[in-house]
């Protein structure tokens, strides 16, 4: 605990104490003698930490840091006005000033090509967050991951988009949020091979620890884009449950599986859902998903 000594001499009347001393813990003010409590929070004067907008909040940080951005926000840019403080129009000379100094500004944050790359894959990360509805939380840790991929040098001589691709795959991986390969692979325009290539590398060279696709969440997000009825989710979660126990899920591809099991609980309860439909959805053959509703059928129903 930090004590001071307040420099100006007071008195109260307990006691004919004249040093008070400041704890900057707890913000109080105490007697050094008797332990009065003078001042119970103790409002700091230092021009440091004025407030000049009115608010109570001292804080002086600003935005905080996100990984997501090229140099972390941590930049100020020159604004787009053309008028001075007084609200006055600017001069041709200086708005031509003005305008070069926001050109220099703006080449200055992309000046290496690893500032050119961040740029160019957290713009993606922008887009696909929107796009595939996916966490900021779960961008942020994209961005960690591609910025240690980066530190590694495993963009050397590969397709920045690969290894972002990859980067965003493994951070939905570790959020458990159910986006496949297929989903990333096609919202960026590269192939899905290619993707998994670098997905596997990531994996070796940054030794990640990932955990197993929750089939699960895969068995929601099939449900509610079919929009199907909460008895077909249950009876759903109930086969797979089933499944998890028989240990026929081991090795299987988890959306392909995750149809499958869709497809037969709404089989069971009469709502009839096209293998059509659910190819459109997890991108997979009707060959994968009769089989395995078949071996569903055979090992799960019919005992």
């Amino acid at each position: 605990m930090v004590y001071s000594v307040i420099g100006k001499k007071t008195r109260h009347p307990n006691c004919a104490s004249c040093s008070p001393i400041t704890d900057f813990d707890s913000g109080e003010v105490v007697c050094s003698d008797c332990g009065l409590v003078m001042v119970e929070r103790l409002e700091s004067t230092d021009r440091e930490w004025r407030s000049f907008n009115g608010e109570s909040d001292n804080s002086r940080v600003g935005q905080p840091t996100v990984l997501a951005f090229g140099n972390m926000r941590l930049f100020t840019n020159i604004g787009n006005e053309n008028w001075d403080f007084s609200g006055k129009p600017l001069s041709f000379v200086t708005k031509g000033a003005m305008y070069r100094l926001r050109m220099f500004d703006s080449r200055s944050k992309t000046h290496t090509s690893s500032d050119r790359s961040f740029c160019r894959i957290f713009y993606e990360f922008e887009k696909l967050r929107h796009k595939l509805a996916i966490t900021d939380a779960t961008i942020e840790k994209a961005a960690y991951l591609f910025r240690k991929a980066k530190d590694k040098k495993l963009t050397r001589g590969r397709n920045v988009l690969l290894i972002g691709a990859s980067c965003l795959y493994a951070a939905c991986r570790e959020s458990e949020t159910p986006r496949t390969l297929h989903d990333i692979a096609t919202s960026l325009n590269v192939k899905k091979t290619d993707v998994s290539a670098c997905y596997r590398l990531l994996v070796h060279e940054l030794e990640l620890t990932l955990p197993v696709v929750n089939l699960s969440n895969c068995v929601t997000r099939i449900a509610n884009t079919l929009g199907a009825s909460e008895k077909v989710k249950r009876l759903a979660i109930s086969i797979l449950q089933k499944a998890e126990q028989a240990k026929i899920t081991a090795g299987k591809d988890p959306m392909g599986l995750a149809a499958a099991i869709v497809y037969v609980a709404g089989i069971e309860l009469g709502e009839y859902y096209s293998q059509t439909e659910l190819i459109q959805i997890v991108k997979t053959t009707t060959v994968t998903i009769r089989t395995r509703s078949n071996e569903l059928k055979k090992r799960i129903l019919r005992n």
